[in-house]
């Protein structure tokens, strides 16, 4: 028991003393797995041996180290996991960094007239060397060909681009107006027919006046003292309310 708790206090020890953050980390896991094993063995000396001495020994050297190894991944963790983003961050930039509007050496040298004058007229005596030279010129004046076909084409895609982002922005506008129309369109529909209920309400209270009219006619007369004048008289008011409704709503037809 002694020799496992000497140790694990080398093990702390290593675990202070070690400049590396992640070797600080497994060192200071492993310390961690130990204690833990350490502590399980403890508790069952205490419970099977009732050994009080090594719970007493165990509370005295160990608990400090316990915290401190908690803290201590916690704050390696929190420092790799800044130098990672920091890491990241420089990757990020040093990918961004680089230029591509600068012209490369080799292409510099493949368009220069004095180094490309007359290499493809056929020289007598050339040697291997001069013809793989000028294998590579050819090669060099192929490939700024084709950079050169390359933007043109890079250009026309931007060009196709701006056009049809234009075209949307006309069916846009074209269709934001057609939107306004028919809101105006169904707002002069509504006062229309508002006009048109107005009406119908007005004639609806003057053929309900007249009912109410003739209904207290009705109850000043017995049905007996009723002739044929007064039948003649409901029928004709009768007719020229409902003709009077009628002109009106002619008057505001509806849409």
């Amino acid at each position: 028991m002694a020799s496992v708790q000497s140790s694990a206090v080398q093990q702390w020890q290593e675990v202070e003393t070690c400049d590396n953050d992640l070797l600080a980390f497994v060192l200071n896991s492993k310390f961690k797995s130990n204690l833990t094993q350490l502590r399980h063995d403890t508790v069952g000396r205490v419970v099977q041996e009732d050994d009080r001495a090594a719970l007493r020994e165990y509370q005295e050297t160990f608990p400090e180290m316990e915290f401190k190894s908690s803290c201590k991944a916690h704050q390696l963790l929190k420092d790799m996991q800044e130098q990672y983003e920091k890491y990241q961050q420089s990757q990020k930039v040093r990918t961004y960094s680089v230029d591509f509007d600068k012209v490369p050496d080799e292409a510099v040298g493949a368009r220069d007239p004095a180094s490309v004058e007359g290499i493809e007229e056929p020289v007598e005596g050339d040697d291997d060397e001069i013809h793989q030279m000028r294998r590579r010129l050819l090669a060099r004046r192929r490939s700024s060909g084709s950079d050169a076909v390359a933007e043109e084409t890079f250009d026309q895609q931007l060009e196709v681009n701006e056009n049809v982002q234009d075209n949307l922005i006309q069916d846009m506008t074209k269709l934001v107006g057609s939107l306004k129309q028919g809101a105006v369109a169904f707002q002069t529909a509504l006062e229309e027919d508002q006009r048109v209920l107005g009406a119908a309400e007005i004639g609806i209270q003057v053929a309900s006046k007249g009912i109410q009219d003739i209904s207290g006619k009705l109850s000043k007369y017995d049905k007996s003292k009723l002739s044929w004048m007064f039948y003649i008289s409901v029928t004709v008011f009768m007719i020229l309310g409902l003709g009077i409704t009628f002109v009106i709503i002619k008057l505001f037809p509806a849409l």
